[in-house]
């Protein structure tokens, strides 16, 4: 058996794709016969965690010092009898712990953090792949090499779509040992009811972190424009307060829900409860959101960006739209309600797609491989 260590920045309660990974695979290798520890940033540090493996929560509303201090000093103290650190998220911390420990370190990278807060804090507009693109000032070269730094420390880097490998490829790293592993989903997963108010139209639902890249904006303006269809928005983030003063603009607050934070099981039931499902980012990986709207034979509206393709494909398990194209967006949705035939056979063909290729069991079987191989590797030496 393995001794793992995982590193994670959301953890459950929180949504979001490390979120639903995390305890998955956890819960999957401790069933293996594995030995599983999990540290993770959490906002609420004493949650009863009824888990199979150790869950360490370190409470994120602090300064981000003490923070770093405090994940590196428990990733050592739990890393000790460990066999092997698997960082999906937390690299920095996870790749001071490696080094310190002298144990293996493999990094699951899900996108470009160093876009990502370029973009959050205003320091840059484009998109992610103009950004790798950009000629850039010494403020965002320091953010693409604090972005690195772990990577370089990583005896492996694993991506969820051939998109994302081939941008960390492009990142000039020491070492680039990129495995593609696909992310998966459970086809039965058990859902909890959320109490909503009775509707007699049509439904349609995003999960996501509500951050300016997820395109949320778009998705209310579109929504304006038809009649008996509400939008239920599943997440939280620091666009929240901002989208709910855009839906009031917008004269259409009373059809657009904010639900905040939202449990697996109740994200399991919104899905098996909407009419449709919009990921309408700029940028994704490889969206869990995604294939668990298919699992669930929830048709799917996405943008035709990042490794969303990859399991998207137009007309066949869904639609894809051009990313900010309101007008496609509007007749995607009504092609969706009105032509039943073809909405019926893209749900079919995605359910099928995730039961034969993006189940749990194949998933996190090419993780304990990739792990096991690692161990072996590193105790030669």
């Amino acid at each position: 058996e393995m001794k793992i260590l995982i590193s994670v920045g959301i953890f459950p309660p929180d949504i979001g794709g490390p979120a639903n990974f995390t305890p998955r695979i956890s819960e999957w290798l401790t069933g293996r016969g594995h030995f599983v520890d999990v540290v993770c940033w959490s906002n609420k540090v004493n949650i009863d965690n009824k888990y199979n493996f150790t869950v360490i929560r370190i409470d994120r509303n602090q300064l981000k010092f003490i923070r770093s201090i405090k994940t590196i000093w428990s990733l050592c103290k739990k890393g000790q009898k460990s066999d092997i650190i698997f960082a999906n998220g937390l690299d920095f911390e996870a790749a001071i712990a490696s080094f310190l420990l002298r144990k293996p370190l493999v990094i699951k990278v899900v996108g470009d953090r160093s876009w990502e807060v370029a973009s959050v804090r205003g320091w840059y507009e484009g998109t992610i792949d103009n950004y790798q693109k950009h000629n850039k000032d010494l403020k965002l070269r320091l953010l693409d090499r604090y972005r690195n730094f772990p990577l370089n420390a990583a005896n492996k880097i694993i991506t969820p779509s051939k998109y994302l490998s081939y941008l960390v490829n492009n990142w000039h790293l020491k070492n680039t040992l990129v495995d593609v592993i696909y992310n998966s989903t459970s086809i039965e997963t058990p859902s909890e009811v959320v109490k909503l108010s009775d509707w007699k139209g049509k439904t349609i639902l995003t999960v996501c972190r509500l951050v300016p890249w997820k395109g949320i904006k778009q998705i209310i303006s579109t929504i304006q424009k038809m009649s008996d269809v509400r939008l239920i928005v599943a997440g939280d983030g620091p666009e929240k307060n901002s989208l709910i003063q855009f839906s009031k603009k917008k004269n259409i607050s009373n059809r657009i829900f904010f639900l905040g934070q939202v449990k697996k099981q109740q994200v399991r039931w919104l899905f098996e409860n909407s009419d449709l499902f919009i990921l309408n980012s700029s940028y994704e990986g490889l969206p869990h959101v995604v294939l668990e709207a298919m699992a669930t034979k929830t048709p799917v509206i996405a943008t035709n960006i990042g490794g969303t393709p990859e399991v998207v494909m137009d007309k066949k398990t869904g639609l894809l739209v051009k990313y900010n194209d309101n007008n496609q967006l509007l007749s995607s949705i009504n092609s969706i309600f009105n032509n039943q035939d073809q909405t019926n056979k893209m749900v079919k063909n995605a359910y099928q797609l995730i039961k034969e290729n993006f189940s749990e069991d194949a998933c996190f079987k090419q993780y304990e491989n990739t792990l096991k191989q690692l161990i072996k590797n590193a105790r030669r030496y």
